[in-house]
């Protein structure tokens, strides 16, 4: 069966480069027809070429226009120009493939629908602080971009691996009555699938509501394409989020890569955790997997259950019952936490890039220590610019990336990006055990953030991402502890560090094309 799943991966790898190609070809080939009759003199051969001409050019100062007089920062702007005026047919067709998605009309109209549906369950006022106001900050902002209510008096949980979250879940799992809500950007068949399906299916015959999301190219190579329907079948109301169709197109772009999980109005988690082997250590890749959750028990709940309601009903196209699952009476628990559960995505849908705000808020706000751990680190300017600030104005800056990397060229750009840090006074940890997939960071004990974030351009500009912003409470201890262990299973990268003059040049060429991407 192994065997048999692989060969249908590499099929789907062969038949969606294929796809990019035949692409390519068209408008290549309609030129090459119109070389070939005007060389076996056919009258009106001139005529095929000149519009092919025509409609090339147009079609380049249309796209090109479209770019320049976009909303996107010149970040994002200058490679696209660029790529469509040097080659303007290779960059028409790369910028068809990976810009940015739009909502069609249905999709804005039902969105419109969606917020009135969960909006009066959220009120929009600011919780003003006395206490701390410098880290409350970050809050503030969440309050006044996002759309839902920054909570009190929730009992929050950190987990600092995975063979401690996912015993937990697969118990409330277990133990759910009224509704499970999932949503992960990869579920992988394996060990721990096998564990969580057969529960799942189990409830379904219950009569407990079985909702699960999974990303169509998160999961290209992990599941079979019929998957969702076969597990529909089952009682599972299992969807694929934005599914890629024949004709490529900016779905490639704009993928969830949201982790969520909530058991009725029990539990919800959040953090870097996707539902596979390697993530739980029950197999190795890329050393051992270092990753982040947080669970949330109280009315925090409800920012989670409407943001993935959203995106489940943006994929079945109809409007959830929201009163049934937001009006709720949550317990109180005893907390000092302020905390912000937020999602953030694709600028056509979110007025700004609020997780890259986020991190930014969050790194000004730190006036002595600032723990960052990401696996991948292709900043947008703002961040690496805050980092460097931060640094230069003397708080104690400790970034932690992985020491095996899962992607060699991805590797090399995020040693690319340290040398500039380090030259700033940032102290950068290969963390040795293996690969760090967590996206968390820590501002003087006092400020934090887990979520689905990484520092790349992927999850700061494309991708429909979540997390929870964290002032104050217990749980602080929990993740310094956490991080303080990290450095102490890590190596601190020496102030001279640089790469080879092959390796510079090559990731100058890549920085030039990262945004795009």
């Amino acid at each position: 069966m192994k065997i048999l799943n692989k060969i249908k991966s590499i099929f789907k790898y062969l038949f969606i480069i294929l796809l990019f190609l035949s692409q390519i070809l068209i408008f290549f080939s309609i030129g090459s027809l119109a070389d070939y009759l005007k060389s076996i003199n056919v009258f009106w051969a001139d005529i095929i070429y000149e519009i092919y001409v025509a409609f090339v050019f147009l079609l380049t100062i249309i796209i090109f226009f479209k770019v320049l007089y976009s909303r996107e920062d010149p970040e994002f702007k200058l490679p696209w120009l660029l790529l469509i005026a040097l080659i303007p047919l290779m960059g028409i067709v790369i910028y068809i493939i990976f810009k940015q998605k739009d909502l069609t009309k249905k999709q804005k109209k039902l969105l419109v629908d969606i917020k009135k549906a969960y909006s009066p369950y959220f009120d929009s006022k600011l919780h003003k602080e006395k206490e701390n106001d410098n880290y409350n900050e970050p809050i503030n902002f969440l309050e006044n971009i996002a759309e839902f209510n920054a909570c009190k008096n929730n009992e929050l949980k950190y987990y600092d691996c995975g063979e401690k979250f996912f015993p937990e879940l697969i118990d409330y799992l277990k133990k759910a009555k009224q509704f499970i809500f999932l949503e992960f950007f990869i579920i992988h068949e394996g060990k721990l699938w096998d564990e969580i399906l057969p529960i799942l299916k189990q409830k379904a015959k219950e009569g407990v509501e079985v909702r699960l999301l999974y990303d169509d190219v998160g999961c290209f190579s992990t599941l079979p394409t019929n998957y969702a329907s076969k597990l529909r079948k089952e009682g599972i109301l299992a969807y694929r989020f934005n599914p890629v169709h024949l004709i490529v197109s900016g779905t490639y772009n704009n993928r969830s890569h949201r982790k969520i999980a909530i058991i009725d109005h029990e539990i919800a988690f959040t953090g870097g955790m996707n539902i596979g082997d390697e993530y739980a250590n029950k197999i190795e890749r890329f050393g051992y997997w270092k990753d982040t959750m947080i669970s949330i028990k109280g009315n925090g709940i409800n920012n989670l259950i409407a943001l993935f309601l959203t995106d489940y009903d943006l994929t079945v196209k109809k409007v959830s019952d929201y009163d049934k699952y937001l009006n709720y009476q949550y317990p109180t628990y005893e907390s000092k936490s302020l905390i912000y559960p937020f999602g953030t995505g694709p600028a056509n849908v979110y007025p700004v890039r609020v997780g890259e705000q986020n991190y930014v808020n969050l790194i000004e706000c730190a006036m002595h220590k600032l723990y960052i751990s990401t696996p991948y680190l292709i900043p947008s300017t703002d961040i690496m610019n805050s980092l460097q600030r931060a640094s230069l104005r003397g708080v104690d800056v400790r970034l932690f990336v992985p020491f095996i990397p899962d992607k060699k060229l991805v590797y090399k750009v995020t040693k690319f990006n340290i040398v500039p840090l380090i030259k700033s006074g940032v102290k950068v940890y290969y963390y040795t055990p293996g690969f760090n997939h967590m996206k968390t960071l820590l501002a003087d004990d006092m400020a934090a953030f887990i979520g689905t974030i990484n520092l790349d351009f992927r999850s700061l500009v494309h991708h429909y991402e979540d997390g929870v912003t964290i002032v104050d409470g217990e749980i602080m201890q929990d993740i310094k502890a956490d991080f303080e262990k990290m450095e102490s299973q890590s190596i601190l990268i020496p102030k001279d560090f640089k790469l080879r003059k092959r390796d510079r040049f090559i990731c100058l060429l890549v920085r030039l094309i990262m945004p795009l991407l």
